[in-house]
């Protein structure tokens, strides 16, 4: 069991690693888990209350074990013009959508894709064009990391690398 003073996670880029996981009965995986999980993109789930994270950064078999307390501190930018080091504090990312994107806005009906007059769906191959008029949009906030202390992880390295 994992000690109470550390807060340590396990980050990998590892398809053994993950199947190995999958077959433990101490692994909970992200969409089983009734404990809140944390809203970050590759939570692969818990492991002894361990969070476990898939980050595609690392090198195919790496696994890191990482005291984020001890390692170091996240701190979100400034939304202030006041703040002379304002650096930006949203990401904003225009796309163009997807095939996928388009056929699911095309299943979910929108009313500003219905025909003015007669409320009707158009077939898919006029609505596609009038669709993919349109962008992805994704606004999120930016973080800077600030390093505390470097030996508060290990990255483990497969000796066949």
């Amino acid at each position: 069991m994992i000690s109470q003073g550390l807060a340590p996670i396990i980050l990998h880029n590892s398809h053994l690693l993950h199947q190995l996981l999958l077959s433990s009965d101490k692994f909970v995986s992200a969409w089983k888990t009734s404990n809140p999980t944390p809203a970050i993109q590759g939570f692969d789930g818990f492991y002894e209350k361990l969070p476990i994270y898939r980050l595609p950064e690392l090198s195919e078999g790496q696994v890191a074990l990482v005291d984020l307390k001890a390692f170091g501190v996240m701190r979100q930018y400034r939304a202030s013009q006041n703040d002379i080091n304002n650096d930006q504090p949203l990401l904003i990312s225009i796309n163009k959508l997807a095939d996928s994107e388009v056929e699911k806005i095309y299943r979910q009906k929108p009313k500003w894709l219905k025909v003015i007059g007669n409320g009707k769906m158009p077939p898919f191959n006029i609505a596609e064009r009038k669709i993919k008029q349109k962008v992805g949009l994704k606004i999120s906030q930016r973080f800077r990391f600030e390093q505390k202390n470097n030996k508060a992880g290990v990255l483990l390295i497969p000796k066949n690398k």
